[in-house]
């Protein structure tokens, strides 16, 4: 009970559970006049999306206008599918932390060089030869399919080493590392899954390696300020608090998200994170793929 209490688990949890509700506030309260509503549910005007990056680029000063990419809108734009009034929070909300942060708004590849060997960070993409690829249960918000993620970002956190390089520097790979999935068309519309390994890492070094500052910063960079849809979160592993803690919130969270979130503990675990994720991307076979 003392560990389920400790301040480091109980932000990092509510952390991950920020990250699987990020995309879920389109046509909210705050919202529901800018948008049309019928039926009860929020439908968004379709135009070209020349026009609507447009209109979105019309919500900014001049000077944060000349900052942002069409490229980049267009991505707040297919994350909020389409909602240029949410996709316009996301863009203001990436300006702001990476003004303040003082980090740049494309992060470089030099400045990740030293992390980026460490095997932190992988990114999977689905099977390369068709006949591997298998049908897929995901929904696509209708009575189809939509082949469910287009990409997987694993993070082994066995391999965080602070002695290398200061967290922050980590944390800015995992955004090279999105930057580069989102340039991807699909993934733009499809999202991506997530997994945190942390087989191998003891409960008393995963306190060790993460201070508050680098939790809140972590939400911060990514939660609301960052166009990617996290479709499905899997934490392998993890200590005996992080998998209480987590179960014990997702009791509270609304259904659609709380299915977003699964432990993988055992081989079992392994097995059903395989066949919720193996028709979309190929995993390696210690994460229970083939």
């Amino acid at each position: 009970q003392e560990s389920l209490r400790n301040p480091i688990v109980m932000a990092w949890t509510l952390n991950v559970v920020n990250a699987a509700k990020t995309d879920l506030n389109a046509g909210n309260e705050g919202d529901q006049d800018k948008l049309n509503v019928a039926g009860g549910k929020v439908q968004i005007v379709p135009q070209s999306e020349d026009r609507e990056v447009e209109l979105l680029r019309q919500s900014f000063t001049q000077e944060d206008a000349e900052l942002l990419t069409d490229d980049f809108l267009i991505k707040c734009l297919r994350y909020q599918d389409g909602n240029r009034y949410i996709a316009e929070k996301t863009a203001k909300n990436f300006l702001r932390y990476r003004i303040e942060s003082r980090w740049p708004l494309r992060i470089p590849q030099s400045d990740v060089k030293g992390v980026l060997q460490t095997g932190l960070h992988w990114l999977l993409w689905p099977p390369a030869m068709p006949e591997l690829q298998q049908s897929s249960h995901w929904k696509d918000g209708t009575d189809g399919t939509d082949g469910g993620p287009a990409a997987c970002l694993v993070f082994n956190m066995a391999k965080l080493d602070p002695k290398l390089a200061e967290v922050e520097v980590y944390q800015k790979l995992s955004l090279f590392m999105m930057e580069c999935a989102t340039d991807h068309p699909e993934v733009q519309h499809r999202g991506v899954a997530l997994i945190i390994n942390f087989r191998q890492v003891q409960f008393a070094n995963f306190q060790s390696l993460l201070s508050i500052e680098d939790i809140k910063r972590g939400m911060r960079c990514c939660v609301g300020s960052f166009p990617c849809r996290l479709r499905r979160i899997w934490l392998v592993g993890a200590p005996m608090p992080v998998r209480l803690l987590t179960s014990t919130v997702s009791q509270f969270l609304n259904p659609k998200v709380r299915k977003r979130i699964r432990i993988a503990h055992g081989q079992s675990g392994l097995k059903d994170m395989a066949k919720d994720l193996t028709p979309c991307v190929q995993l390696p076979e210690h994460l229970g793929g083939w």
